[in-house]
């Protein structure tokens, strides 16, 4: 869902770079002086759109999907990009009613990592230009189950510290592409954002054993959290 993030709010997010004009006045008449007669010139087509332009100079790695949907919408509707966008390149979409917007840019790679733009004004006339750099992008967390029998039942991630019991919602009871199955011994479970915000910096992590075994919690108050940092894949291989 579209809007779990926006109440989220997330750190990571395209910067915006500048705004442009609005266009179309019309038609337009010239004097000439000679035989003093107006001559009709060719009319402006009359600009009702606006248009934005995603610009790859910023950023080390290739974007591979492109959103942009009125913020209103609960969806992100379809990829606007047709091919990968590597860096030093740039993209513009047009014919976009004036209107807020979300955007959602996705770099994949060994994981999927997400920026974010929300609620951008784009009016009639309007190239509204965005950059993505490394920084604007989430990380993430790959787990591993190193132990011989047992089960990763729940899995908390959270930003540290956590406050008290408050871990949150337990990911693996989450139905969605970014979630594989309970994974079992030799298994992994890669945790990205949307769901979790990973966003750069530390988190604490809860796994709970299916078989009894005691919680394993990797805290940053105990000097045992999980740096996320963006664009990278953390590997955890704490559960054995």
């Amino acid at each position: 869902m579209k809007k779990t993030w926006l109440i989220l709010g997330f750190a990571f997010a395209l910067a915006v770079v500048s705004g442009c004009n609005s266009g179309g006045d019309g038609s337009t008449t010239t004097t000439n002086d000679n035989n003093s007669t107006s001559t009709p010139q060719t009319e402006t087509p009359i600009v009702t759109t606006g248009m934005t332009t995603l610009y790859n100079n910023c950023t080390t790695a290739t974007i591979a999907h492109f959103y942009i949907s009125p913020t209103s919408d609960s969806s992100w509707g379809v990829d606007r990009l047709h091919d990968d966008l590597v860096a030093g390149d740039h993209i513009s979409i047009g014919d976009l009613p004036p209107d807020h917007y979300d955007m959602m840019v996705i770099v994949s790679t060994d994981s999927n990592y997400y920026a974010y733009l929300a609620n951008e004004y784009i009016g009639v006339g309007d190239d509204d230009h965005v950059a993505a750099n490394d920084a604007s992008f989430s990380g993430a967390i790959k787990i591993v189950n190193n132990s011989l029998n047992d089960i990763i039942s729940e899995l908390y991630v959270v930003p540290s510290p956590v406050a008290g019991v408050a871990w949150g919602n337990d990911l693996m009871a989450m139905t969605t592409p970014h979630y594989l199955s309970l994974p079992g011994p030799g298994g992994s479970v890669q945790v990205t954002d949307p769901l979790a915000n990973m966003s750069a910096g530390l988190y604490d992590i809860k796994m709970v054993s299916s078989t009894g075994h005691p919680d394993v919690l990797l805290k940053g108050v105990d000097g045992h959290g999980v740096t996320v940092t963006p664009l990278t894949l953390t590997i955890v291989n704490d559960f054995n």
